[in-house]
């Protein structure tokens, strides 16, 4: 009967029962762990907090008294201006102090020692710390170190005497709070040891039938998630049970289905672009969420390669013609190899072409002595213009043998020839000549 019931169901029952032992070991505990905390936060708000008020306020009021004693020690200007702005601010930190621990819980014995302690400090200010920064803001450095040897010997005893009295019972009340959390803690620690230990029984016996009744579903469900993750998606699911488990098979099932759907388009465009159909395109708007970005996010990506290619064959096709003017776009990444090699292409095809140009333009001038720099060249280029330079070699050859034979024509000299070895158009010259 457990095990027909569904995760949730089985969940349900015994999160009940624990919950409801949980419940009965919490409302044990409750009060005497109220209790503790309620003392504990006393030991600590009410006493310790408490207590490093009144060291603050002492530190602080002797940081006053040594502040003062240096002023008239060290009666410069500069000195004196400076202790007093420092016993200033300790005198409002020590009323500050004193305000936050009024605020505290009082006991009449502490309430007592309180006021003593207000009274002495009044004392002290008024007839101490007052006068002495009176004395001091006047420059009257000598009133003021009679203040501190007529004045403090007889007001600090009293003060001292409420301030430790201060402190004494801060300890005091504190120890006794605390020995009463402690034995308050004792017992309700031995009551929730032992609710405790048979919790995890109870905890460890309904775990188990738990794990029993859904670990064969479980197998079968990690068995196909590793099948999905593997890539082999043509595993097969057997969906029986009406647990949780069940349903999560066959959504996974539907998961592995928009799988197969996903490879099978992928496979198509591949097959698409491999027969020059590179328009083609997953189509995106048969899948659904991620995958369905997914496939956008292909095509994207595709379409980017192709955009490349055509801009490339675009130029390519501009530079077939000879034009030279348009540019190979600057591409990220990796990409701007492609970049580099179209400029590099675009450097080749400019210097040949310049270096033809001079050569024309010599010639065109008459210059047949003007040759190209053949070195600078390799393949196909370093051909082009050792044929040019042949071209041009065989210009200025012919040339001066036509200028030669010419010359001695003028001088009425019919004996001269040319005697270099020529073919077409150079060729039936020389027989004319």
């Amino acid at each position: 009967m457990f095990n027909n019931l569904t995760i949730k169901a089985r969940l349900i029952l015994i999160l009940s029962m624990l919950s409801v032992l949980l419940v009965g070991i919490g409302l044990t505990g409750l009060f005497g762990m109220n209790k503790t905390n309620e003392g504990l936060r006393t030991v600590y708000v009410d006493r310790t907090i408490a207590l490093g008020q009144v060291s603050d306020v002492d530190t602080t009021v002797a940081k006053i008294s040594a502040a003062l004693n240096n002023a008239v020690l060290f009666p410069s200007d500069e000195n004196i201006n400076r202790r007093l702005g420092e016993v200033e601010e300790d005198t409002a930190k020590a009323q500050k102090i004193w305000t936050e621990y009024q605020a505290s819980y009082f006991s009449p014995e502490e309430r007592v020692l309180s006021d003593k302690f207000l009274a002495a400090w009044s004392n002290f200010t008024k007839q101490g710390f007052e006068p002495i920064t009176n004395h001091l803001r006047n420059r009257n450095i000598d009133e003021a170190k009679r203040v501190i040897q007529t004045q403090f010997g007889t007001l600090a005893p009293a003060f001292l005497e409420a301030l430790g009295g201060l402190t004494q019972i801060q300890l005091d009340i504190a120890k006794s709070e605390y020995d009463q959390a402690v034995s308050r803690f004792e017992t309700i620690r031995n009551i929730a040891l032992i609710a405790i230990v048979f919790g995890i029984l109870f905890a460890a016996f309904a775990g188990f039938l738990l794990v029993r009744g859904i670990t064969r579903s479980l197998t079968q469900a990690m068995g196909v998630a590793d099948a999905i993750a593997g890539g082999r998606l043509d595993s097969r699911i057997e969906l029986t049970g009406r647990d949780e488990i069940t349903e999560l098979l066959r959504s996974m099932q539907k998961m592995s289905e928009i799988l197969k759907g996903f490879y099978a388009a992928q496979v198509e465009m591949k097959k698409q672009h491999d027969a020059g159909s590179i328009g083609y395109r997953i189509p995106a708007d048969r899948f659904s969420g991620s995958y369905g970005e997914m496939a956008t996010a292909t095509n994207d990506l595709v379409a980017s390669h192709i955009a490349v290619q055509m801009k490339l064959v675009e130029v390519v096709t501009r530079y077939a013609q000879g034009d030279l003017s348009v540019d190979m776009e600057r591409l990220p990444g990796e990409k701007a190899k492609i970049t580099e090699a179209m400029n590099g292409v675009k450097a080749s095809l400019q210097a040949i072409n310049a270096e033809i140009k001079g050569l024309v333009d010599a010639a065109v001038a008459g210059d047949f002595s003007k040759r190209g720099d053949a070195a600078h060249y390799q393949y196909e280029f370093k051909v082009m213009v050792d044929g040019l330079n042949q071209l041009m070699q065989t210009s200025e050859t012919g040339l001066n043998e036509v200028v030669r034979v010419l010359g001695a024509l003028a001088k009425g000299d019919l004996t001269e020839k040319i005697t270099s070895e020529y073919q077409g158009t150079w060729g039936e010259l020389k027989d004319d000549s």
